[in-house]
């Protein structure tokens, strides 16, 4: 993919390296402290003016029609294939991620969102709130999960 930079005092463009992996609209996006994460399939990549083009381990799992939002060091991502949606956190500062768990969307992928409610909390829908939602919270570093279903990963089925 090419890549561009626009230098607004020279009035010039740049062409910048391509990224690694091939980015579409569907690539689940968001910038966390200075650095844009772009999550496309099972490829996860980041951008910064100060190291450009990293690629990051790449995801046990593929995603379609992928969101994403920041919530302080975390990127919280959602997405899948089908009915089934998975929900994932990135850390940028251990550079680990995690799996919390699943929502069942009953192939309502398009309208699976992840909103930022406070800068600590975030709540995940899918296929709108009727469907099936999870809300996380990361406080000191540490993340909470609220949502319906039991056991140590929070599951959501379409309960209304």
């Amino acid at each position: 993919m090419d890549m561009w930079q626009y230098e607004e005092e020279a009035g010039a463009w740049t062409e910048l390296p391509p990224s690694p992996i091939p980015l579409s609209s569907s690539a689940a996006h968001a910038v966390v402290h200075g650095t844009a994460h772009f999550i496309s399939g099972s490829d996860h990549v980041t951008y910064s003016a100060e190291k450009g083009w990293q690629r990051l381990r790449g995801l046990s799992y593929t995603l379609d029609h992928a969101t994403a939002m920041d919530i302080g060091r975390y990127l919280v991502y959602m997405g899948g294939y089908g009915s089934d949606t998975t929900v994932s956190y990135y850390d940028s500062v251990t550079r680990s991620t995690r799996t919390v768990g699943d929502l069942t969307t009953e192939n309502c992928l398009e309208y699976s969102r992840v909103c930022k409610v406070s800068p600590t909390l975030a709540l995940v829908l899918a296929g709108g709130a009727e469907k099936g939602a999870m809300i996380l919270s990361f406080t000191r570093h540490q993340h909470k999960e609220r949502g319906c279903g039991r056991g140590g990963r929070r599951m959501c089925r379409g309960r209304r």
